[in-house]
């Protein structure tokens, strides 16, 4: 397979966006159609969804643009790793989580220094405010809590381990199709745009699923708007780790670390409501993607990984 990594094409990245939106947005609509509620925002709180409707949503959202990609870059010899499938050096792999880490204490600290929340690493103020929203989560956290009274530790542990692992096996996945496929051949134009249009349509793919299906276990469709705000400005962040590194990787386990580290706010404070606790979130966020784009990685080829040759 030849290596097209010197000729960028935005035309190729807008046709797999066509493809991608057009396949997954129309099955997503089929599989509501038939499966009914699915426990998204919209739903009632006493919907029970079939979970083989949720598994079947999330076949599309999750497989089909890194198939479509891989289905490009055959039919057109592009080498993926010109799309930064490939291992990074060390230190970005072990930065990545630690500023995840960052993020999720930003995002702690900021509704108790508004006066939004209190500090309770006890968990009692998620239940709290489950029960509030009439979530059966209220009493299944509940449980959890009885049988782990430092709930706030075991969400670091767990959510950096998740960081580490899945953010390394997930990279195809996640960041192939858009920090990989998307960023890379709109990169041309400059690291902002690439940046802010792959991070765009990322977030904008998973909002069906978001708002079908739910997240985080919220019943607030602005509480998940709010959600999707942040991971689209965490794109900001990912696209330079991508640049900087030639990897897509680091971006990766960025991506996953902040996900399964987004319950530590909710554990750690009492009081508020999830809309609140995500604006919080979102702000963290967006702090680390201004410095994504005031401090851009430079103008290297995002194909070739710094102090390698070109592939």
């Amino acid at each position: 397979m030849t290596d097209d990594a010197g000729r960028r094409s935005p035309e190729r990245a807008w046709r797999f966006v066509a493809w991608t939106f057009g396949l997954g947005w129309t099955a997503a609509g089929l599989v509501r159609v038939i499966a009914g509620p699915m426990g998204g925002p919209f739903d009632s709180v006493f919907d029970e969804p079939a979970e083989w409707a949720q598994i079947a949503l999330s076949i599309p959202f999750f497989a089909l643009p890194v198939i479509i990609a891989l289905i490009m870059a055959n039919a057109a010899g592009v080498r993926v790793r010109s799309w930064g499938l490939r291992m990074p050096s060390i230190n970005a792999l072990l930065i990545a989580p630690l500023v995840a880490l960052v993020v999720a204490i930003v995002a702690t600290a900021l509704p108790i220094a508004f006066g939004i929340s209190d500090f309770d690493p006890t968990g009692a103020g998620e239940v709290q405010r489950l029960a509030e929203a009439h979530s059966i989560d209220a009493l299944t956290l509940q449980l959890e809590l009885a049988d782990d009274p430092q709930p706030v530790r075991s969400a670091l542990v767990r959510g950096l381990l998740a960081g580490v692992l899945f953010g390394v096996l997930l990279a195809p996945i996640i960041e192939l199709p858009w920090r990989g496929l998307v960023f890379t051949e709109l990169s041309a134009r400059g690291f902002a745009h690439a940046a802010l249009v792959s991070a765009g349509l990322a977030a904008l793919w998973w909002l069906p699923f978001w708002l079908l299906a739910g997240t985080g276990g919220f019943r607030s469709p602005s509480a998940v708007l709010a959600f999707g705000g942040a991971y689209a400005l965490l794109g900001l962040p990912m696209a330079w780790a991508r640049a900087r590194t030639g990897s897509i990787v680091p971006g990766s386990m960025l991506a996953v670390a902040v996900s399964a580290l987004s319950a530590l706010p909710r554990l750690a404070t009492a009081g508020g409501t999830h809309l609140q606790l995500e604006l919080c979130a979102l702000v963290a966020v967006a702090l680390l993607a201004a410095g994504a784009l005031l401090w851009p990685p430079g103008g290297a080829d995002p194909s070739v990984a710094p102090g390698s040759d070109r592939p």
